[in-house]
């Protein structure tokens, strides 16, 4: 077999009046998603006919066995999911990526390198076919308006640039919740 790579932590989504992404964000062309919670992540690695798979939390640690509810979902990842998410990365070409899934298993972000992600078309267009992902609400140019007519909606959402955007020293993905 081969070494997995260490699991890296989901990124910070800040809120959306924060100013060290409203000013990068408004008018900008964005994906607003369907708020979601902390799920679990898995790493996916192919090499020469094999796959290897190691699945933690979103902060980046392994799930123990001793953590029954984790270890319960961890399992059913791989038994009924994991053979169909392989097929799609090998028909991609993708050697090797990290999948977080929300607290009710929608694939929400794919980590493609340390400081990339793909982006939510990408998502939904190559993998709801073999599991069910983040629900796009809308894809909108985000103005003080837009951001406004979120905010009264009375619901939360996470705001993602239609093209894949960091920010800061430490090259952050540019997210927002509203």
């Amino acid at each position: 077999m081969f070494e997995l790579p260490q699991l890296l932590s989901y990124p910070i989504i800040r809120p959306i009046d924060d100013p060290a992404v409203n000013h990068l964000i408004v008018g900008k062309f964005c994906y607003i998603i369907d708020d979601y919670m902390p799920g679990m992540t898995a790493v996916i690695k192919r090499r020469n006919g094999s796959a290897g798979v190691a699945i933690g939390d979103w902060d980046g640690k392994l799930v123990a066995k001793s953590d029954a509810a984790s270890w319960s979902k961890a399992l059913e990842f791989l038994m009924n999911t994991n053979p169909q998410l392989i097929s799609v990365l090998s028909a991609i070409n993708l050697q090797q990526v990290q999948l977080f899934m929300s607290s009710d298993g929608l694939l929400v972000d794919i980590q493609l390198t340390a400081n990339r992600l793909a982006g939510p078309g990408i998502i939904r267009d190559v993998f709801s076919k073999v599991i069910e992902t983040q629900k796009i609400v809308e894809i909108a140019t985000i103005t003080v308006d837009k951001i406004d007519e979120l905010k009264k909606s009375g619901k939360q959402y996470i705001i993602k640039p239609s093209a894949f955007k960091v920010y800061g020293a430490e090259q952050l993905p540019l997210y927002a919740r509203i």
